[in-house]
């Protein structure tokens, strides 16, 4: 059990309280998802979601080059040297478990939850590419047209909620390395 957690420590980002936090983890992917999927149950032509020319296929692609990014924006955020970065966090604070976080805590949990999830992605991209054959199978074999749409709904609500959080986070993460990581935090110094 010890191991597991190990394994899935990038996912305690989700744990971090922030009362502005919830609307880019959750809020705004499920609105979002919720618009597209919707777009797309009304689109008078079908979009290809599961084939080689699918969506699936094609944010694939994109995963793959940006769980890279993930990764190197986590390594340069553990290894830079700067006092900033070590700093908590201003305003109300950022907390895990009660305690409040220096930056490089929060983007360390952020870039690395960010990873997780686009590997996450890719490797049921994958899955599903491999698996195409027996899948459509299995959809050709169920005879209720009205079932499959409600699993295809359901299927890519889920899926574009955690490719929208993985996009807003991704945001907040920018704005963080390109704003808040150089601001200028003046300490007050007491003279005599």
């Amino acid at each position: 059990m010890y191991l597991i957690r190990k394994l899935f420590t990038p996912l305690k980002y989700l744990k971090i309280y922030h009362k502005q936090k919830f609307l880019v983890d959750f809020w705004a992917p499920v609105i979002v998802s919720v618009f597209l999927v919707g777009l797309l149950a009304f689109l008078p032509a079908d979009v290809d979601i599961l084939g080689s020319q699918g969506v699936l296929n094609r944010v694939n692609g994109l995963l793959q080059i940006l769980s890279g990014f993930y990764v190197a924006a986590l390594a340069a955020i553990a290894s830079f040297n700067s006092e900033n970065l070590d700093s908590l966090l201003g305003g109300l604070g950022v907390k895990l478990n009660g305690r409040q976080l220096t930056r490089r805590q929060f983007l360390s949990y952020l870039f690395g939850y960010l990873a997780f999830i686009s590997y996450t992605l890719v490797l049921l991209g994958i899955g599903i590419g491999i698996f195409l054959p027996n899948i459509e199978l299995v959809v050709t074999a169920v005879k209720s047209q009205n079932l499959i749409m409600w699993i295809k709904y359901i299927f890519l609500t889920i899926y574009f909620t955690i490719l929208c959080s993985m996009f807003f986070t991704t945001l907040l993460g920018l704005y963080y390395l390109t704003e808040k990581i150089h601001e200028d935090r003046t300490e007050f110094v007491k003279r005599d």
